[in-house]
């Protein structure tokens, strides 16, 4: 071959090789749509610090892993934290979240807003942006490979929770909302515990365990040891309904089972609706306005619905003890198995004198779940948030939930966890006749009704 020809080549297998890092290297400027969407939560006429950014996709992708976005919210042109009444805003507001991007789910992530002057502005530029990996010192450019998108948002919305919850001026809500609940419980440079203090007043915590638990004492549980270090699942398709007053508890039940009967064709034992569903629910669970759902009927709820629909599931906890470290590793290992799964949570406050206590509580169903060591977080539909069809996405450290959003001036931490799964019915054994013998030893599966579990108020 000629050394005209060979230099051919190699040009030829450059132009391709460099065509080929050019075409991947393209910045994907579709995919995040442009309709994005601040809100503030808000308890009747008082405001939280609490606040979060609603995202759409334009299509489905598995490699993007992490969103970052940065919003000018004092719109002084820069992208970068400022002071407000002694505190630090930040402006690169959503910092490295793991996501899932799905063109029939956008995602809710949340952050702190400190400045109450956003409320008055309008127009904020916002840039955001997909990598596969997490990144530093982002300061809002496009970056090669990435899904990114430049937009403004064109004002601030409010979320008065006061719609979905009662209030309760006496601190126990079912809900999750009292009408104090408008102020941080600790300071922003305050460490604020993976698991609620030990001086805090709630039973459960104090022994360890679950109130109705003594006689499990011996049941053996899982240790990190036992669990994959690092774990990702994710089950599409789930219902996100919106709850009704105070019905946070029927509402996440709601979303698992009809995800888990069309997963297991039992959808023709269902109620017919979903308003059905939930009024139903409601009767088992013992459900009462303001009082929600205890934990003592929640399980028993559940089994009475599946065994007036004769619906094959056995629902159990997840997590022995209460606020176990590892309920989103444990978590993650149900979903995995094809089950579905409710998550309890419990709001504690500090009090005057410092000790923390609890003061309500609410229920979250559970989409998805992924973690390394030191990097947990959970997908979830939560029936107080505004749906349909929206992803809401939480950093998780030990069983708190950080920035949960409708926490108020309390901190949410996971209690414990419900899961349902199937329940393959025996094998049909064919009447014995005169030529075979008698199976005297076949097998049958026994649904065994769950414990029973006292505790907080929950919706």
């Amino acid at each position: 071959m000629s050394n005209r020809k060979v230099i051919t080549l190699i040009a030829g297998l450059l132009l391709a090789v460099l065509g080929i890092w050019f075409w991947l290297g393209q910045v994907d400027a579709k995919i995040i749509s442009q309709d994005t969407i601040i809100r503030r939560v808000v308890i009747g006429s008082a405001k939280t610090e609490n606040a979060y950014l609603s995202l759409a996709y334009t299509a489905d992708s598995q490699k993007y892993l992490y969103v970052n976005v940065v919003i000018d919210l004092n719109q002084d042109g820069k992208f970068a934290s400022y002071q407000r009444d002694g505190k630090t805003q930040k402006e690169w507001v959503i910092q490295n979240m793991d996501t899932k991007v799905f063109a029939n789910e956008g995602g809710n992530y949340d952050f702190k807003l400190i400045d109450p002057d956003v409320d008055n502005r309008k127009n904020f530029a916002t840039k955001i942006i997909l990598t596969k990996g997490p990144l530093k010192n982002w300061q809002g450019k496009k970056i090669r490979g990435s899904g990114y998108q430049t937009t403004k948002t064109p004002s601030l919305e409010i979320e008065d929770v006061s719609t979905r919850f009662t209030l309760n001026p006496e601190g126990k809500t079912s809900g999750g909302i009292t009408e104090n609940l408008v102020t941080p419980a600790l300071a922003q440079s305050e460490q604020i515990p993976s698991l609620p203090p030990k001086d805090g007043e709630s039973e459960a915590t104090k022994t360890g365990e679950a109130q109705g638990q003594a006689s499990q004492g011996k049941t053996k549980e899982k240790t990190i040891e036992t669990l994959s270090k690092e774990f990702e699942v994710f089950n599409g398709d789930v219902p996100d309904i919106t709850q009704g007053k105070d019905e946070c508890a029927p509402t996440a039940i709601a979303n698992s089972l009809l995800w888990l009967a069309k997963k297991n064709n039992f959808a023709d034992k269902m109620p017919k609706t979903q308003g059905e569903l939930i009024n139903e629910l409601k009767g088992d669970l013992k459900w009462e306005l303001i009082k929600g759902v205890l934990d003592e009927d929640f399980i028993p709820g559940k089994e009475d619905f599946a065994n007036r629909h004769k619906i094959p599931i056995e629902t159990h906890r997840v997590n022995v003890k209460d606020y176990d470290v590892n309920i989103v590793a444990k978590i993650a290992q149900e979903l995995r198995k094809g089950q579905d799964v409710e998550i309890g949570i419990e709001y504690w406050k500090k009090q005057a004198d410092g000790k923390w206590k609890v003061v309500g509580g609410h229920w979250l169903t559970a989409v998805g779940a992924t973690g390394t060591k030191d990097n947990q977080t959970l997908f979830v539909h939560d029936p107080a948030s505004p749906g349909p069809s929206l992803l809401d996405i939480y950093k998780v450290n030990g069983t708190r939930i950080i920035d949960y959003r409708y926490q108020g001036d309390a901190v949410a931490y996971i209690q414990y966890a419900v899961a349902e799964s199937p329940v393959t019915p025996p094998p049909t054994v064919p009447p014995a006749d005169s030529s075979s013998p008698t199976n005297s030893n076949s097998n049958s599966t026994i649904n065994t009704p769950g414990p029973t579990f006292m505790g907080k108020y929950e919706t």
